[in-house]
């Protein structure tokens, strides 16, 4: 069977399998550049986890806890910097309300003044017209 195979069937780390072949712990032959493992190995991977030979399984587990904390961090990093937008944004659109508000003011001031300009009546808003 395939190194594949094998990692499969025993539900273990391609790792774990080039090692124990490496320290002849299972037999394997190998066959244009493939290790062909033979199907009545038997290995006892309960013995080897006990004795803290699959080192593989350990560092996995330390480099998952190592990406979950990383991608925690960015994740905070990330909702500060979306928090920061919606603040910004939220500063922004007041702004704008706020200038909104003002230009329509001076609409109407300019509409009403227009009015005062084309009659004989002094205007009653101080105009210059």
């Amino acid at each position: 069977m395939t190194v594949q195979d094998f990692v499969q069937k025993h539900k273990i780390s391609r790792r774990t399998v080039y090692r124990w072949i490496e320290s002849g712990k299972i037999h394997a032959t190998k066959i244009d550049d493939k290790w062909d493992i033979a199907d009545d190995v038997d290995i006892d991977i309960h013995y080897d986890v006990d004795n803290g030979d699959n080192n593989y399984d350990n560092d996995t587990y330390e480099y998952k806890d190592q990406l979950i904390e990383q991608l925690r961090s960015e994740n905070e990093y990330l909702r500060s910097k979306l928090d920061q937008a919606q603040e910004d944004r939220l500063r922004s659109d007041t702004i704008i309300l706020s200038l909104t508000q003002k230009f329509e003011e001076q609409t109407k001031l300019i509409d009403v003044c227009a009015l005062c300009s084309s009659s004989f009546v002094p205007c009653a808003h101080q105009c210059s017209f």
